[in-house]
C-alpha cells in the first residue's frame, strides 16, 4: 500500500538500515556459535542505541521543522499540518550527539 504513512519518512528508513547493515552486517554468519552469544548480544546492544539515537534525532528533526512552521504562520498548527510540514530525513542530523558523527 502507498500511502503518506508508507513513504513520507523512506528515505529516513533507508537511512536507519543502511546503518543498521553497516554496524551489524559484518557480524551476521550463517551459522551461529555459543562462543558468539557475547559478540551478537554487544551486536544487539549497539542496534537498541542505533533506534534509540535514531528515534531522537528524527523527533528532533520534526520539533524544529514544526516549530519554525508554527512560527511562520502565527498559529499552533494540527497534527495533520504538522506532518505535511516535516520534511524527510535525507541525511544524518549535524549535532554533535547524532549518529553521524560516530
Amino acid at each position: 500500500m502507498n500511502n503518506e504513512r508508507d513513504t513520507h519518512f523512506a528515505n529516513a528508513a533507508k537511512l536507519l538500515f543502511a546503518k543498521l547493515d553497516q554496524e551489524i552486517g559484518p557480524h551476521l554468519t550463517d551459522t551461529f556459535y555459543p562462543e558468539d552469544a557475547r559478540i551478537w548480544n554487544d551486536t544487539v546492544e549497539r542496534m537498541r542505541s542505533l533506534i534509540a539515537q535514531f528515534a531522537y534525532d528524527l523527533v528532533e528533526h520534526a520539533s524544529e521543522c514544526i516549530n519554525d512552521k508554527q512560527l511562520e504562520e502565527g498559529m499552533r498548527l494540527t497534527s495533520e499540518y504538522m506532518l505535511e510540514v516535516i520534511p524527510d530525513l535525507t541525511e544524518w542530523p549535524k549535532s554533535a550527539d547524532s549518529l553521524d558523527s560516530e
